[in-house]
């Protein structure tokens, strides 16, 4: 890692290197990770990093995460921190808003028809909740309206793709099963291409039932 970051920097590029993000029990803290993120980040802040991302692979970060007093308020780092979470569980635009209150220097989003469900939370409305505020971004919203209609135009093509198992936009049930979004969208379309769909309730109600173990997964 230390010579991947070296030759990044030596070319002159943006070096971020990332934490993923877990948890053993429903919110941070507790035995396992009290101080381990912020320990962590301090080192990568040592080895060079130009910014740091919290990457939370399945959308588990909650809206008053521990996370954010000690990234954002307390600034336990000197270099940019970002914030990647996937939308599964449904939090992910609370848990954005509530991470840019603290002081959080950048957020992963996406354009509205790629949005939701195990991508990004959406970026139109985390716009307009910023609009006239400190962190108010400066972009066009009308110009991004037309990107999304762009998209609109292309997108059924690739509806063959979407994970179109549940009536939900989310997956409450990963707040158990834990399961990352590009995980659950791979897993979707390989069930699909045999024949195999109906399984992944099975499969989610087996990782459920590990909820005494948190952060263990039966695989």
């Amino acid at each position: 890692m230390i010579t991947s970051l070296r030759a990044v920097k030596k070319a002159g590029k943006h070096a971020q290197l990332a934490i993923s993000y877990s948890l053993t029990e429903r919110k941070m803290g507790g035995p396992v990770f009290t101080g381990y993120y912020v320990n962590k980040a301090k080192i990568l802040e040592q080895m060079g990093a130009d910014s740091i991302a919290i990457k939370d692979m399945a959308g588990l970060i909650a809206p008053d995460d521990r996370l954010y007093t000690d990234y954002g308020t307390e600034k336990a780092v000197k270099v940019p921190l970002q914030l990647h979470t996937h939308y599964s569980s449904g939090m992910a635009s609370m848990s954005c808003l509530k991470a840019i209150e603290a002081g959080v220097d950048g957020i992963d989003t996406c354009v509205a028809p790629f949005a939701l469900r195990s991508s990004h939370p959406a970026i139109e409305p985390i716009l307009v909740a910023l609009e006239g505020t400190d962190r108010d971004t400066g972009l066009d919203l009308a110009q991004i309206l037309k990107v999304g209609d762009y998209l609109e135009s292309i997108a059924p093509k690739y509806l063959q793709f979407m994970n179109q198992t549940t009536l939900s936009v989310i997956d409450a049930g990963v707040l158990v099963h834990q399961i990352p979004g590009g995980m659950i969208s791979n897993l979707v379309a390989q069930l699909k291409q045999s024949n195999a769909l109906n399984r992944i309730k099975k499969y989610t109600r087996k990782c459920r039932g590990s909820e005494k173990s948190w952060g263990t997964l039966p695989w």
